[in-house]
């Protein structure tokens, strides 16, 4: 009996270390993603800045947002009484992230593609007029089909972590994403010298 257990949780160990394994490969590869279409907008930007110094900040900013956004959902996870390490959540992120990155390679006109698909993938910053002024567009520009499958990559990824049903990581994810939009939105008001107040 004990034997059994023992073995039992050798595999379980392996597979768990197996899952790590491919979760940091598949964000490395998202990284070069990343990387490669970061560098291809680069290339078209007009400004004084070399497109690689403009491709490494853009990758890094990236990754600064993903670790924020894995140590908020850490924090959150850990309130509810589900210990889930930073780390592990970074690479499912990151990973999920690829998503955006082809939504980026879209909007900057990497990928060429039918202008209502462009707009139904990556919402209205796809579009080429320059209607985006408000904070509440500038915050939701982004919402497109590639944002919400983000979304539920993330919270699948994270509810497995967890261990908990994906209607409870939609529950976070999407709670976290939506405050993310709200701060955006208000900050970009403040910004522009708006408020709430009439």
């Amino acid at each position: 009996m004990v034997h059994e257990q023992v073995v039992h949780g050798a595999v379980a160990g392996s597979r768990r270390e197996a899952g790590e394994g491919h979760a940091r490969l598949t964000a490395l590869l998202v990284g070069l993603v990343w990387a490669e279409v970061l560098w291809a907008a680069a290339q078209h930007a007009r400004g004084d800045v070399s497109p690689g110094i403009m491709a490494l900040g853009g990758l890094g900013a990236q990754l600064m947002f993903c670790a924020f956004e894995a140590l908020v959902a850490a924090m959150v996870w850990r309130a509810q009484d589900r210990p889930v390490t930073w780390s592990a959540l970074f690479t499912r992120v990151l990973a999920a992230s690829a998503c955006e990155a082809f939504a980026v390679a879209i909007v900057t006109g990497h990928i060429s593609m039918a202008r209502p698909l462009a707009l139904l993938l990556c919402g209205m910053r796809a579009s080429t007029g320059t209607w985006i002024t408000s904070g509440f567009g500038r915050a939701f520009a982004a919402m497109g089909l590639l944002t919400l499958v983000r979304i539920m990559l993330s919270a699948h990824a994270q509810a497995r972590l967890a261990r908990v049903p994906l209607v409870r990581g939609l529950w976070v994810v999407g709670s976290l994403h939506l405050a993310a939009r709200l701060v955006m939105w208000w900050g970009s008001d403040l910004l522009q010298g708006r408020s709430f107040q009439p």
